[in-house]
């Protein structure tokens, strides 16, 4: 029995379109070969420049990539844990500096007795309020090093959430005496400065904020509530359409727009926004209230 094998002539379109396709297909294992031998050393570049353009889950992806080539580096676990921290501050979700916490626990398994390390674990506890342990890692890191900025941050922090504003203005003015350009030492002095009903000097903060980091979103917001707060409803509203050019999903920024949009009496305007907010989160109190000022008081 003799098998007969069919032999396919392709004419010249059929031969062009198949070495189109193999060309791709070698770009392709090409390309998948050139990621898969980047080094940590590059991937850990790339998430940090994505970190440091505000890029945070993007940067988290090449963190991830550069922990599993080199999963006993402390700095990647730091910077991992810095990006779940900035996440947390952006989205307020206190799941995120959860995870900044456990990546600051696996650096400090390799390096013990960073101060940088100990400080930051210091703040992310501050920030879920989980105060004595705070205080026990920022004093901890001060110890080490007693000009370390973060240390006094956390510390700072702790002394706000016990409602210690003057002392948590004071751990915020240490750290300008050591580093008179960190954004974020002016925002938290500007909360605590607000806290204690010294308004003008809040504002004051949050405006040298905003001249150093223009699109700073808290302080856009924390600025546009005390403009809204003396009347100076229309200059409040463009501090909250910046800062939701930035972040539209966030439901507070929904809620304060609206509040300025009252106080202007541009109702339609401001139920729109307080819907907007409710979308987002159905169980905002304060965009139920507005709707319900603004139903009730015009009659519709």
């Amino acid at each position: 029995m003799i098998l007969m094998i069919e032999v396919k002539c392709y004419n010249n379109s059929e031969r062009k379109f198949m070495k189109h396709i193999i060309n791709i297909l070698l770009f392709l294992l090409i390309t998948c070969y050139s990621l898969s031998a980047q080094s940590a050393d590059e991937l850990n570049k790339k998430g940090l420049d994505a970190y440091n353009q505000g890029r945070y889950e993007e940067s988290l992806k090449y963190f991830d990539r550069a922990l599993e080539k080199d999963a006993s580096s402390a700095d990647l676990w730091v910077n991992k844990g810095n990006a779940y921290y900035k996440m947390g501050i952006t989205d307020e979700k206190a799941v995120n500096f959860e995870k900044a916490i456990s990546c600051y626990d696996k650096a400090l398994k390799y390096k013990p007795e960073i101060d940088n390390i100990i400080a930051n674990k210091g703040c992310a506890l501050a920030q879920l309020n989980r105060n004595e342990e705070a205080l026990k890692y920022c004093n901890k890191a001060l110890t080490i090093n007693p000009r370390n900025v973060n240390g006094w941050r956390g510390k700072g922090m702790v002394l706000f959430n016990q409602g210690n504003f003057q002392g948590a203005i004071n751990c915020y003015d240490k750290v300008l005496e050591i580093n008179p350009s960190l954004t974020w030492v002016y925002y938290n002095k500007g909360i605590s400065l607000y806290s204690l009903g010294r308004e003008a000097e809040a504002l004051d903060c949050y405006d040298k904020v905003l001249d150093i980091e223009p699109e700073f979103l808290q302080a856009l917001n924390n600025k546009g509530v005390i403009l809204n707060k003396s009347g100076q409803y229309e200059e409040a509203i463009l501090c909250f359409d910046r800062a939701l050019e930035r972040n539209g999903s966030c439901a507070k920024l929904w809620v304060n727009k609206g509040a300025s949009l009252y106080g202007l009496g541009r109702y339609d305007e401001a139920l729109l926004c307080f819907d907007k907010a409710l979308e987002i989160d159905p169980s905002n109190e304060k965009a139920h209230k507005g709707m319900e000022l603004i139903l009730n008081g015009t009659g519709e």
